[in-house]
C-alpha cells in the first residue's frame, strides 16, 4: 500500500507485485522490468468478491459465466479478462478498456493479498523477455538491482508455467483461451458444459476458442443450456 515493489511466490512463477490501484506504483514494475506500457498486468485478488469489484460484467449470463469459471478454477492458474471498472489505472490494462483477474493458489500469495487488502498487478518477477522465475533465487539473480525489492521465498513453484488467460466475449457467445498455461483446454470446457447443464447460463450457448491472429475459431466447443 506504500508503492513499494514485492516479488512473491503463486503455483505458476514468481511474480513482480505493486498496489494495483497506484498508478505510480504499478509503473515502477515496467521500469524494473523493462517492460513496455502496451503490454497489460494481472491484478490478484485473495477471492471472487474482491475480483467483482474490479470488473464490470455485461448481464446476468456474462457475470454466470464468470462465476462459473473462477468458482471451479479459483484459487488455482487462471486469469479471466472481462472490461474494467473504472477503479483500474489504465497503465495496469495497457490503456485498453479491459483487465485481468486472478486468485492464486499459493499460501503465500494469499496471505499477501489478504494483508495487503488492495489488489496487486503482478507480471512475472523477470527482466522482460527472460525466462519466468519459479524460484526465488531466479528472482534475486534477474532482479537484484531493485532498489527496496522484497522477495517472499515460497520455495519453487510447482506448476511452472504461466496462468491461462482467458476472454470473457459473451456477446458473441464465446470464451476465448488468449494463452494457454496451467489451466486445460479441457477444464475450461467441462466447466461451461456443466453450467450449460443446470441451465446456469439461461439458454445462451456458450462456446471455448482458441485464439489465432486470423480469428479463426482455432478448435472451439460450445455448451448449450438446456431450457
Amino acid at each position: 500500500r506504500n508503492g513499494y515493489l514485492v516479488a512473491f511466490p503463486t503455483e505458476t512463477v514468481y511474480g513482480l507485485g505493486a498496489n494495483g490501484l497506484d498508478a505510480s506504483a504499478v509503473l515502477k514494475i515496467f521500469e524494473a522490468k523493462g517492460r513496455p506500457l502496451n503490454d497489460p498486468c494481472i491484478l490478484h485478488i485473495p477471492s471472487i468478491a474482491e475480483a467483482l469489484e474490479l470488473v464490470e460484467l455485461e448481464g446476468s449470463t456474462e457475470r454466470a459465466v464468470f462465476e462459473r469459471l473462477a468458482g471451479a478454477c479459483w484459487p488455482g492458474p487462471l486469469s479471466i479478462v472481462a472490461r474494467a471498472s473504472a477503479r483500474v489505472p489504465r497503465v495496469v490494462t495497457a490503456q485498453t478498456d479491459f483487465v485481468a483477474v486472478r486468485s492464486p493458489a499459493h499460501p503465500v500469495a494469499q496471505t499477501l493479498l489478504q494483508a495487503a487488502r488492495v489488489p496487486v498487478a503482478a507480471p512475472s518477477a523477470n527482466r522482460f523477455g527472460h525466462v519466468s522465475p519459479t524460484c526465488a533465487e531466479h528472482v534475486a539473480k534477474d532482479l537484484g538491482h531493485v532498489d527496496g525489492l522484497r522477495i517472499l521465498d515460497g520455495g519453487p513453484c510447482g506448476v511452472g508455467i504461466e496462468s491461462t488467460v482467458v476472454k470473457l466475449d459473451i456477446a458473441n457467445g464465446r470464451v476465448v483461451v488468449l494463452r494457454k498455461g496451467g489451466t486445460t483446454g479441457e477444464q475450461l470446457e467441462r466447466v461451461l458444459a456443466e453450467g450449460a447443464a443446470e441451465g446456469a447460463f439461461g439458454g445462451t450457448n456458450v462456446r471455448l476458442e482458441f485464439y489465432s491472429p486470423s480469428h479463426a475459431a482455432g478448435g472451439t466447443s460450445s455448451a448449450r443450456a438446456r431450457s
